[in-house]
């Protein structure tokens, strides 16, 4: 966790506030594709390990035009996403300039970008994930399109009408909580999946997280929590599947 100065200069606590507790976004295994960039071609993509359960998925990215324009796209998978802005606090802590300013209002749950002397860099949250998009060759690249189209794609639910969907059983969830419990969702994926596809879930009327490597949501009100599964693959129509249980 970032010192407390740290957390005051970027008025984490206030960014955390911000989660709302009636919806929740989850992603797992996401990865930029050549289409968010440009159309630019990868040169790296590598997986780390990260503090706690956290995975860094780290690519980097060639303009075929220019071998001076490179940019460096980093995608910390955090297990909700109040961790994702802890991670995000880290990762403003080990920067190497003194203060970040605020980034686009818009992007994300909340956002910083490095000041104009700097080469390019924005931070920000969605969902669970800690983003990075950093120029990372010679010449600067502009990057903020970049994390804005990134931002959007994530947001986005696959083309609803039912032909253009694949439904598949991947999600299995009962069908009747008390307020406050927590329910398991259980994930059937298909065993095989195209290179670079990725999980979203949606949930409306709760919030959803990771708990001991299972998908969880939970609901302080009585209601419903409506969950969206969408496996995500490139050239592809996606897999999807929806559950809704009752809170009473």
């Amino acid at each position: 966790m970032a010192d407390q100065a740290i957390r005051e200069l970027y008025r984490i606590d206030e960014i955390l506030q911000r989660i709302p507790e009636d919806r929740g976004e989850f992603f797992a295994e996401f990865l930029p594709w050549a289409e968010d960039v440009g159309e630019w071609k990868r040169s790296a993509r590598e997986t780390f390990a990260g503090k706690g359960n956290r995975t860094l998925r780290r690519t980097i990215w060639d303009n075929p035009d220019d071998r001076e324009s490179r940019v460096l796209i980093d995608v910390v998978e955090c297990v909700s996403a109040a961790d994702a802005v802890e991670a995000l606090a880290d990762r403003l802590e080990a920067n190497q300039l003194a203060e970040i300013p605020e980034g686009p209002p818009a992007l994300g749950l909340g956002s910083f970008q490095h000041p104009e002397l700097a080469p390019p860099a924005l931070f920000y949250v969605h969902g669970n994930l800690a983003i990075t998009v950093t120029s990372f060759g010679r010449k600067p690249v502009e990057v903020g399109n970049i994390a804005k189209r990134l931002d959007a794609k994530l947001g986005e639910r696959p083309i609803p009408a039912d032909t253009l969907l694949r439904a598949y059983p991947m999600l299995q969830a009962q069908l009747h909580a008390k307020p406050g419990d927590e329910v398991v969702l259980r994930l059937n994926l298909p065993t095989r999946k195209r290179e670079d596809s990725y999980l979203k879930v949606f949930v409306t009327g709760g919030t959803i997280a990771r708990r001991e490597g299972k998908l969880v949501t939970h609901s302080k009100a009585a209601g419903q929590i409506e969950i969206e599964a969408f496996l995500v693959e490139p050239g592809a129509q996606a897999f999807a599947a929806a559950s809704i249980i009752t809170i009473r």
